[in-house]
């Protein structure tokens, strides 16, 4: 037996992928690009199996559930939920950070005194 599961089970079908992609966006696929994307969605399947089996051991079980498959894909989302709501964030601030200069009095740049003199 293989070290690598996905020598065996081939989860992901390289000619349905192909076409897959190319009608999810009108667009043709390059040479090597199915079997790149295919690569790397099974190390998101491997990952996300990783921490969807790490759930279900915390939980001290031995069966994965559903609840673990959700678990799992939060946990390999989170840091790009977290980055977004750091963006969103960030740009609140300056929002509020823009809405205050502009309520501000003594900008020099807006008033018509030269402040050199």
């Amino acid at each position: 037996m293989s070290e690598d599961p996905f020598d065996e089970h081939d989860p992901i079908k390289v000619t349905p992928l192909r076409g897959l992609m190319r009608d999810m966006h009108e667009q043709n696929v390059g040479d090597g690009t199915d079997d790149y994307f295919k690569a790397r969605m099974e190390k998101m399947i491997e990952v996300a199996w990783y921490l969807s089996a790490q759930s279900a051991a915390e939980r001290g079980s031995a069966r994965v559930q559903p609840t673990d498959i959700d678990s799992g894909f939060k946990r390999l989302l989170e840091p790009s939920y977290q980055l977004k709501r750091a963006v969103d964030e960030t740009e609140e601030t300056y929002r509020k950070l823009r809405e205050i200069s502009e309520e501000a009095p003594l900008f020099a740049d807006e008033l018509e005194v030269d402040i050199d003199e």
